[in-house]
């Protein structure tokens, strides 16, 4: 229900953990064949990144593998939709039953559905998504969350520009005011305005690309 613009899939991955509120060190389960940001997500929010092994036929993290990690001990989970194949549900399943949040490392997999429906269903903290130059929809360099928790959809909106109160659009639209107030200890990580129009210009027929 909530899509937020933000400058990279690194960027939004980085922000939906930090929004976990995380203790320093905290163990974060992530696939071993992956991008390397996928894991540099949690080590820049100072947690520490559990390597968890992947289905040969998929190379998408293994349930099975998954079950062992959080058994001995897991605080989060960044799962990876590689190539576009979408995670098995069993993963939500053991993270939900764990009480453990799970984050979609979503860069290869905008449009990609399974039984249940697009990526990033329920039980997901966040599906993290790339709009960078290699990928189906591209704005050149780019990424968004999307997600149904609205304080984290409130919390990105902020963290993604400083941690200000107040972007932009908000201080010079009409009734607004400069002032604002420093609410977290933000990144700069906004989408530039060129670069999401040419992102829109593509999403209007996203289904037809």
């Amino acid at each position: 229900s909530h899509v937020i613009a933000v400058s990279s899939c690194t960027a939004a991955l980085e922000i939906s953990l930090a929004h976990l509120g995380l203790p320093a060190g905290a163990r974060v389960g992530v696939p071993a064949w992956t991008f390397i940001s996928s894991a540099l997500a949690a080590v820049h929010n100072n947690l520490h990144p559990v390597l968890i092994d992947v289905e040969p036929s998929t190379l998408n993290i293994s349930p099975a593998a998954l079950a062992a990690a959080l058994e001995e001990g897991l605080d989060a989970v960044v799962a990876v939709h590689f190539g576009g194949v979408a995670v098995e549900r069993t993963v939500h399943d053991l993270c939900a039953a764990a009480g453990v949040p799970l984050i979609e490392d979503a860069a290869h997999a905008l449009g990609t559905a399974d039984a249940r429906g697009l990526v990033g269903g329920p039980g997901t903290q966040s599906a993290c998504f790339s709009f960078y130059a290699t990928k189906n929809l591209t704005s050149a360099e780019g990424g968004a969350i999307a997600t149904d928790n609205a304080e984290l959809a409130t919390f990105a909106r902020s963290h993604r520009l400083h941690g200000m109160s107040a972007d932009a659009h908000a201080r010079y639209k009409p009734g607004g005011g400069t002032h604002y107030d420093l609410v977290s200890p933000g990144i700069k990580a906004n989408l530039p305005d060129l670069l999401a129009a040419l992102a829109r210009s593509q999403l209007r027929r996203f289904d037809q690309m």
